[in-house]
């Protein structure tokens, strides 16, 4: 039977380095799990009407979370099946109370979407997304 070639510790999948590189990167720009992430996608037929719609949302968020928010952005991939996209991620400390922060964002979506003009621009929220 023949024998498998030895692969060098470059060739393994190298867990411990990874962890020992990837965690002060993640302490330093405060990323999981240093964090809790909330990312909110918003989704429009109208481009101009969601990026007013994600800049007027951010903007009411931002008076509370400050630097905590980031966006809104466009991901990479910033249209599907003739809706645009837009995200805002929240970060937000493992110490804080992560149960207000959720009820803060659900009023204020509520909030946003009691407005005619952006009734019909899509919100949805995913807590901790892979």
């Amino acid at each position: 039977e023949p024998r498998r070639p030895r692969r060098s510790r470059k060739e393994k999948h190298d867990f411990d380095s990874f962890y020992t590189n990837e965690l002060p990167e993640r302490k330093k720009y405060f990323y999981p799990p240093f964090s809790r992430i909330i990312e909110i996608e918003m989704s429009h037929k109208d481009e101009d009407h969601l990026n007013r719609a994600a800049k007027y949302f951010a903007d009411i968020l931002r008076k509370k979370l400050g630097k905590r928010l980031l966006g809104p952005e466009r991901p990479v991939i910033n249209r599907i099946m003739n809706m645009y996209l837009e995200n805002i991620i929240i970060k937000i400390e493992k110490t804080e109370e992560f149960g207000d922060y959720k009820k803060f964002i659900s009023q204020k979506i509520d909030e946003f979407r009691s407005f005619s003009d952006y009734k019909n621009v899509r919100v949805v929220v995913d807590v901790d997304p892979l």
